[in-house]
């Protein structure tokens, strides 16, 4: 799940004890102004990158009362980032955060909920509030939610509208929506459209996805000249068994040139990530 830190920087932070910054900035800057000087020192962004120094920027900025502080120290907390993690604190912040009506409070609230207490009652409340049509995260974590209790029209809808925004996870729940005919009447067609949509837009899964279907010739023509592109992205995103997929093109030179050491070294990383068909692969090439 992607939390927020506000609505165009997702960030991960260091909490580490915090040693006082300038007192003459804690004394004639605002919280506002605070915390943005944290989200330059973050991103590296007009200051010098340094996140024990943003931490201390944010907190100085919670202290004054700026509410979207309070959201960023909950994120170190929940997601546990060079800290012993802490979902008791975490929930904390968010709940401060968002009683203030901070929105990307109220989304990681209702996240956080999705993730750790689902029958939560606090999360049923979420789908009731008006959710911004241009907020394509938000609209994806209620679709889903409205996914799991059954209501699949809706969730379409809500996909749709995250799609509106360009949404790359949008645009693959379509493609899955469309492909087994849930929300939507079964088109397979459409379903296509909406992976390769995903898929330009880099979503890991799509990227997979559709670089599989080249590779075998399930729903499109096989081409491996396109499979591998789409593969190695995915790979280079982290997808386990898209790397998976590229080691075996160049164990059996499927569509590439065969590169045996290339393969054993690929499989290797799939492998140690846990990977039992990379495990298999390396025990036949052996």
């Amino acid at each position: 799940m992607t939390y927020k830190i506000f609505s165009t920087v997702f960030c991960a932070l260091i909490l580490t004890a915090c040693n006082s910054l300038p007192s003459h900035e804690k004394k004639i800057l605002d919280g506002e102004a605070l915390y943005y000087k944290g989200v330059q020192h973050l991103s590296g962004q007009g200051a010098q990158k340094d996140e024990k120094k943003a931490l201390q920027y944010f907190q100085a900025a919670s202290d004054k009362g700026y509410v979207s502080a309070d959201n960023a120290i909950a994120v170190m907390y929940d997601e546990g980032i060079a800290v012993k993690q802490d979902k008791t604190l975490a929930l904390k912040y968010y709940e401060k955060a968002a009683e203030s009506n901070e929105e990307s409070a109220q989304y990681n609230l209702a996240a956080y909920y999705y993730e750790n207490d689902p029958t939560n009652p606090k999360l049923q409340q979420y789908l009731a509030q008006p959710v911004p049509n241009k907020d394509g995260e938000a609209l994806n974590l209620k679709a889903r939610i409205q996914m799991n209790n059954g209501n699949f029209k809706e969730a379409y809808q809500l996909f749709t509208k995250s799609a509106w925004q360009q949404n790359p996870e949008a645009f693959f729940y379509l493609y899955l929506m469309n492909k087994e005919g849930k929300g939507t009447p079964q088109n397979n067609q459409k379903a296509l459209t909406y992976l390769r949509k995903s898929a330009e837009l880099n979503q890991p899964n799509a990227l997979f996805t559709l670089g599989t279907m080249y590779l075998k010739g399930e729903g499109v023509q096989q081409d491996t000249d396109k499979a591998l592109p789409l593969l190695e992205k995915a790979a280079q995103m982290g997808h386990t068994k898209a790397l998976v997929n590229v080691a075996i093109m160049y164990q059996k030179g499927d569509g590439v040139e065969q590169n045996i050491p290339k393969s054993i070294q690929l499989l290797k990383v799939a492998a140690v990530q846990g990977d039992q068909q990379a495990i298999q692969a390396l025990q036949t090439i052996k």
